[in-house]
């Protein structure tokens, strides 16, 4: 879904849940029955209705930002005439910038529906999360002054020759494309702990699928003896991430007012995870070289963390004689995977003058997206 078909949805949403509070025959015709909810004097710090089915369903909108640390695919050097000295070792350069893909802000949902169980008021629910983004990147260095880099490059590029311990090339591009979802079942038990203050533990299970694909491109290439290597080659990298395991966390609520009350929420999930990862090299015009360089796999299985934090305001309103509950809530959110960037890199490297074809290598990195949700809580 795009921008515009999220917000019809919500709107839609909005107007519908308005539309049924302004009905006249909702409501009651006094403010009598609004005084017997006393959302301080409740066993449980739940939001529990009068009367009706004790289900809730709640949607949030999300603003987010994603970013991953260890996708560098490219350094632009300054003043680069004392690069090539041509001997077996890099000379000092004023300064090198490298890149990564432009992070931006994407669009994504949250739904959720659940029970609030009578016996000793504990709340059962079910929560989807989803959020897919496209980010990319391209360099075009002025040739006079600067030298394009390339990171992450297999030296069979450099024509097998030991010496030659940079590939450059003319521009450079990178897209990196992330599918996030998350599905948690859990149980909750709210409770009072002051007289405005409460406190909501839960635990439960969560499963985990985070896709992401790293593709660079470089053109015109060639190697630091002004080789001309090749005019396009190719980096495909994908991993695949599926987990599953335990989420476990506590919500606080500060009841402002009746009707306005501020929240937080904190959760750890330690998760088992199959990893699966691709890589490709290509060089799609060389005829002097076997295409791909290299077709890797890597599958293996770890214990993965991740942290969920949020911080927010909602307002408050029963009606329908106290047999329903509509909150409106805002909040800043934050989702960090420590470690998530498991993607390989290959490259030739030169230990000690020592030459080894075929080096690999992993830039950990963590995974993050934050930003700001908006979205409505309906119980019933």
């Amino acid at each position: 879904m795009d921008l515009k078909s999220y917000i019809k949805l919500f709107v839609s949403i909005i107007v519908f849940v308005f539309a049924i509070m302004i009905t006249p025959r909702v409501f009651s015709s006094d403010d009598t029955d609004a005084k017997k909810i006393d959302p301080f004097s409740f066993q449980s710090s739940s939001y529990y209705t009068k009367g009706g089915l004790h289900l809730f369903m709640y949607g949030d909108v999300l603003y987010l930002k994603a970013n991953e640390e260890g996708l560098e695919f490219a350094g632009i050097m300054d003043n680069p005439s004392s690069f090539f000295s041509g001997s077996s070792t890099l000379e000092p350069v004023e300064k090198t910038s490298f890149y990564s893909v432009n992070f931006n802000w994407n669009l994504g949902f949250r739904v959720g529906v659940g029970w609030h169980i009578h016996h000793d008021c504990w709340d059962l629910f079910a929560e989807w999360m989803h959020y897919d983004i496209q980010n990319r990147k391209s360099l075009h260095p002025d040739p006079a002054t600067q030298t394009l880099l390339i990171a992450n490059m297999n030296a069979q590029t450099g024509i097998g020759s030991p010496n030659i311990h940079m590939i450059v090339a003319q521009s450079a591009k990178e897209k990196w494309k992330l599918n996030y979802n998350i599905l948690d079942l859990a149980l909750a038990k709210p409770f009072w702990a002051t007289h405005r203050l409460s406190l909501v533990p839960h635990a439960g299970l969560r499963s985990a699928w985070i896709d992401q694909n790293v593709n660079q491109t470089y053109y015109d290439i060639s190697n630091s003896a002004n080789a001309f290597v090749a005019s396009l080659i190719k980096n495909k990298n994908k991993q695949e991430f599926w987990g599953l395991g335990i989420q476990a966390g506590i919500k606080t609520r500060w009841a402002l007012s009746r009707r306005l009350s501020l929240f937080s929420d904190v959760s750890l999930s330690p998760l088992w995870a199959i990893i699966q990862l691709k890589n490709k090299e290509l060089i799609p015009d060389a005829a002097n070289i076997s295409n791909p360089l290299y077709d890797v796999r890597d599958y293996y299985r770890a214990i993965k963390f991740s942290t969920d934090m949020e911080l927010g305001a909602q307002w408050d309103l029963y009606f329908s004689h106290n047999n329903c509950h509509l909150g409106i809530r805002a909040a800043w959110e934050y989702h960090v995977w420590l470690n998530h960037n498991q993607i390989n890199h290959f490259s030739n490297r030169t230990y000690s003058n020592s030459y080894q074809p075929m080096a690999f290598y992993k830039d950990h990195g963590n995974l993050s997206l934050y930003g700001a949700s908006l979205g409505i809580v309906f119980d019933f």
